[in-house]
């Protein structure tokens, strides 16, 4: 991918607020409106969850505030038959594992494994997470489908899910949005930004972003990984970028 950190400048709200901005109208200025071929999204999730992954990444970005680089591996199952909620449904697990040592020289693992619950139609039902065994399960207020025609220019939101620690419900919310850029090595592919916020009662958390090359013929595939964490009383802002080679 080679400028997911550029990229990131428009993780968490910027995605529907883009979309907001291009329906107002008005005297201009907004983002410009969809254009060229469409694409279906859709297609490329169904697409996902039936191709084994076993790939190279490098990691980019800051720990800590400290500059960090280093190596990783990118690992995800076929779907699977399973159950969610009393219901048929599928799983797909997507792991990322590696090292990185930042600028003061210190190593630093990482492990983030996202168990994904989806319908016979791939919807996502919920996640579960282990962020470097911080456990969480996320579920969706109602089944997050994905849009079969997607341009270069959309974004939208497309649902909501509650956040659980450890079995306990928390007072977070992770809002799911999606936007779409060209991409600058295929003239037969988009880029497609899926976005998972955290809000804690209005405040933004953590941020999840996933970048897809989804073809015209409907096939998609992991580009990058950004996880991005908000400055708190005891660290710095974090920004991590896995990208596959």
């Amino acid at each position: 991918m080679g400028n997911g950190m550029g990229r990131l400048a428009k993780i968490g709200r910027a995605a529907v607020a883009s979309l907001g901005a291009s329906c107002a109208g008005g005297g201009g200025g907004g983002p410009p409106a969809p254009s060229g071929p469409s694409y279906d999204l859709a297609a490329g999730i169904a697409s996902l969850s039936a191709t084994p992954v076993d790939s190279a990444m490098d990691i980019s970005g800051t720990s800590d505030g400290y500059d960090l680089t280093g190596t990783a591996r990118l690992t995800q199952t076929v779907a699977t038959a399973t159950t969610f909620g009393g219901g048929a449904a599928l799983l797909q697990t997507t792991t990322v594992s590696g090292t990185g040592v930042d600028a003061l020289g210190s190593q630093i693992s990482f492990l983030y494994s996202f168990a994904q619950y989806g319908s016979s139609a791939h919807a996502v039902l919920g996640v579960d997470t282990n962020y470097n065994s911080v456990l969480e399960y996320a579920v969706a207020k109602s089944p997050i489908e994905f849009p079969t025609s997607v341009r270069v220019g959309d974004a939208g939101f497309l649902g909501k899910m509650t956040l659980f620690f450890d079995g306990d419900r928390s007072t977070d919310i992770i809002e799911v949005s999606y936007a779409v850029i060209g991409d600058p090595n295929r003239s037969d592919a988009v880029i497609v930004e899926v976005i998972e916020q955290y809000d804690d009662n209005g405040a933004d958390g953590q941020t999840n972003q996933f970048d897809y090359a989804l073809t015209a013929a409907g096939t998609m595939f992991l580009q990058s990984l950004a996880v991005s964490y908000p400055p708190s009383n005891v660290s710095a802002a974090s920004t991590l970028v896995f990208t596959v080679r």
